[in-house]
């Protein structure tokens, strides 16, 4: 939400401006809005579930978290 709202921001103040282009995420003209929704949310979820597996399971080992959440990114 952070992302989406800076780049509205940016948007507004600068409509005319300056080209923001580079800022937004672009993806291949083939690729659906839908389509790039459901992957940022499923790949958002495995980072989730990652940290949260990784960081408050104690069953874990706390001296890999920092390797489990890396992988993940």
């Amino acid at each position: 939400m952070g992302a989406i709202l800076a780049t509205v921001t940016l948007k507004v103040l600068y409509h005319d401006k300056v080209d923001i282009g580079v800022t937004v995420t672009q993806y291949l003209s083939s690729t659906s809005d839908l389509e790039a929704l459901v992957w940022e949310f499923i790949i958002t979820s495995i980072l989730m579930f990652t940290i949260c597996g990784a960081a408050t399971d104690h069953r874990g080992s706390k001296d890999l978290t920092g390797v489990a959440m890396g992988i993940a990114v």
